[in-house]
């Protein structure tokens, strides 16, 4: 293995070696192992690039240097600088590993004047001697190990997909870069067609559906929010307990109530603060249940009471509401659909015939795309039917590799660019081979979900879900959401449909249900536009004109589809 072809990872060789460090110390989860953290470089990484903490809160350490070529002074000593870092900042380091791409040779070479060369066997020796009497001398144990070439490259052969996968994203850049990832987006983009209209788009809330199954920034900002707002109502709360408002405050103990809100609040601060790719969410839940109990008994004890003033009981409520209100919008985010997509790692967007659907996911893709987010644009027309995997694979250009070694390779670019990295497969319902999803759908499902940084979204059109997903396929594994078009936006999307063609918006608003069909209201307006109108029709007469343009315009798509002169056959509109 060349570790001078490595990937280069924020714009150099040397994060990537660190990176690749990190994920397989992180690989590599120890005995009684607590939590995984990650440091960050540039001077703020205290000595070591991550680790591992233990149930008894020692801690495991890995310092990663790019050395290449041969070792010296000045690099030995830098070594040297990061361990004493190391072993200031980290009072309760056990173990410290060193990674280095190189072995450590033992050449027992002879120099000039017949004296021994030392080799970096002798040099590494030599450390672990003046680093344990430097710990020795602090009062502290601490073991030594060396990752080197032949370590790391005996971990990346190891035949497990988590390791296969990532020798194949670390040492074979050009297969899995974000500009491949990007012109295969763009070349569905095109496949799409008119489906997707850039010029046409409308911002809606339904986007925010996929922030828990990307755990994108919005995700996490979400309820970062919400533990702000419930950290400062808390301690208003407090505050005005302890406030000495209450004329008799016997009984009113505090106690029971920070017993369950403060483990609440730590398990909460620990998941924000390492956002873990995956988490059992049923942990916060039930820290956040116990504090129903112990809230409403002190919140019906203290209402019994007669206060100092006049306004206190109503000042309780408010602050005892303000303090409860925040409660229940985490518990309601705990329980959102997309709370559930980010635990299941895997969604389903449905929604009847040209409500948006392709629009949607091919907007997404590209925007993560411009973002360098792993994420990997493919359409279900071009199934060729078999294992969806080597669907995914070919689409990669990736056929010399197993389907297992991809996942690894897609799971490490997640990693890396610590998100999740996102497979979308747009409209399983089309596609000479789509009967064959009910057969691969539950199995795809679950080689992906081995894999804690890649999740899966796939579309489907509403009336074809219950032939494509197979009964072993439920919301626990495949979340289900539902695309409502412009429902509730109707006005606004037409606003912009009717300036990009030219036409007048209406004075009045626009309250047929058909219009919150994107593929309806932009049908209509090119209509309009083409019959020579410049303003949107009035009245009923107007709406049954519009129909008929929309009418037409089915019927020339299926004549075209079907190759058939329609000029001489019963219209469309007339049948109906």
């Amino acid at each position: 293995m060349n570790f001078t072809n490595i990937r280069a990872f924020d714009g150099s060789q040397n994060s990537g070696f660190e990176e690749l460090a990190c994920q397989l110390a992180h690989l590599e989860k120890p005995a009684k192992a607590k939590r995984f953290v990650r440091k960050e470089g540039a001077g703020g990484d205290a000595g070591v690039e991550c680790y591992w903490i233990l149930d008894d809160d020692s801690e495991i350490c890995w310092q990663a240097k790019y050395f290449t070529g041969e070792m010296n002074s000045s690099r030995w000593g830098q070594l040297d600088e990061s361990f004493e870092t190391a072993l200031s900042k980290h009072p309760n380091m056990g173990t410290y590993v060193v990674c280095l791409p190189l072995d450590k040779t033992d050449s027992r070479k002879i120099g000039k004047g017949g004296n021994k060369v030392a080799s970096v066997e002798d040099e590494w020796r030599a450390r672990v001697e003046k680093w344990t009497t430097s710990a020795n001398a602090a009062g502290r144990t601490i073991a030594f190990k060396f990752w080197g070439k032949h370590e790391f490259t005996t971990m990346l052969a190891i035949d497990d997909p988590r390791y296969s996968g990532r020798r194949l994203y670390w040492f074979n850049e050009p297969h899995l870069r974000s500009e491949t990832l990007r012109h295969l987006a763009l070349k569905s983009r095109e496949a799409l067609g008119d489906r997707f209209t850039p010029e046409f788009h409308v911002d809606l809330p339904i986007t925010r559906q996929f922030d828990g199954l990307c755990a994108n920034d919005g995700w996490w900002s979400e309820i970062s929010t919400q533990k702000v707002e419930l950290e400062e109502q808390y301690d208003q709360f407090i505050r005005f307990v302890t406030g000495d408002k209450i004329e008799d405050a016997s009984g009113i103990d505090l106690n029971k109530l920070e017993s369950v809100y403060t483990p609440f609040m730590a398990l909460l601060t620990a998941w924000l603060q390492h956002r873990p790719a995956r988490y059992d969410l049923n942990v916060l839940k039930e820290a956040l249940q116990n504090i129903d109990k112990p809230f409403h008994d002190l919140r019906e004890l203290i209402e019994g009471k007669t206060f100092k003033e006049e306004p206190g009981s109503r000042d309780f409520r408010h602050y005892s509401g303000s303090f409860y209100s925040p409660l229940r919008e985490i518990e309601r985010f705990l329980q959102s659909r997309k709370a559930q997509a980010y635990e299941a790692g895997a969604a389903l967007l449905h929604g009847e015939a040209g409500i948006g659907k392709s629009h949607l996911l091919c907007d997404m893709a590209l925007q993560r795309a411009d973002e360098t987010l792993p994420t990997i644009f493919l359409l279900g027309a071009q199934y060729g039917g078999g294992n969806p995997l080597d669907f995914v694979r070919q689409s990669l250009d990736l056929h010399q590799f197993s389907n297992n070694q991809v996942l690894g390779a897609i799971d490490a670019a997640g990693e890396a660019g610590k998100c999740r990295a996102l497979i979308v497969i747009d409209a399983i319902n089309e596609g000479p081979y789509r009967e064959q999803w009910r057969d691969f759908l539950r199995g795809f499902l679950s080689d992906i979900s081995r894999f804690e940084n890649i999740s899966l979204l796939i579309s489907c059109r509403s009336t074809y879900c219950r032939y494509m997903l197979p009964d072993s396929v439920d919301k626990n594994c495949l979340v289900q959401i539902h695309h409502q078009g412009f429902q509730g936006f109707e006005h606004r999307a037409a606003e912009k449909y009717l300036s990009a063609q030219g036409i007048s918006k209406p004075s009045t608003p626009i309250l047929a249900p058909e219009f919150s069909n994107p593929l309806f209201l932009k049908t209509c307006c090119k209509a309009i536009r083409s019959s020579g109108q410049r303003s949107f029709p009035k009245g009923l007469s107007g709406l049954t004109q519009l129909f008929e343009f929309y009418l037409e315009s089915v019927e020339n798509t299926i004549a075209v589809r079907k190759q058939y002169n329609c000029s001489g056959q019963v219209k469309l509109a007339t049948a109906l």
